[in-house]
């Protein structure tokens, strides 16, 4: 049973520490929503600059060296840059926990594994005990 508690708190221990390394490493949200959301406002000026050269029949070979391309392609550089950093942290989180809860499974076996030979000893003590107490007294007539 004491050894039960040591791996109990031991799992609990694993438990708390993956949740803490989460914590210290968290995901860029609000970063990475900031380049979405960039990266998306750019794309649609770049698409609406281009309607308007070919509304206007203009060749599109003259948009070459347009600011708004260079400051597009920073954009979506940044977003590149961001959704990696992202990533990089989400599968970080996700290594932790899965270490976490491999080493909370394999404790949660090890208890198992002790509960399951509990009830065997406490089996195997009954049925080889030749004084049973509880069975062999009789009732006592009032």
């Amino acid at each position: 049973m004491n050894e039960d508690v040591k791996i109990s708190v031991k799992f609990l221990t694993t438990l708390r520490s993956a949740h803490q390394d989460v914590d210290g490493s968290p995901i860029p949200v609000d970063a990475m929503t900031e380049a979405t959301e960039e990266y998306q406002r750019r794309t649609q000026e770049v698409a609406d600059l281009i309607t308007s050269y070919r509304e206007q029949g203009r060749d599109l070979h003259e948009l070459d060296g347009h600011p708004l391309l260079q400051t597009t392609l920073e954009s979506m550089e940044r977003f590149r840059q961001t959704s990696g950093a992202a990533r990089d942290a989400l599968r970080g989180n996700l290594d932790r926990m899965a270490a976490a809860i491999d080493d909370a499974s394999a404790l949660m076996e090890e208890i198992r594994r002790n509960r399951r030979e509990r009830e065997l000893s406490r089996k195997r003590f009954n049925e080889g005990c030749p004084c049973r107490p509880w069975r062999a007294t009789p009732a006592r007539p009032d």
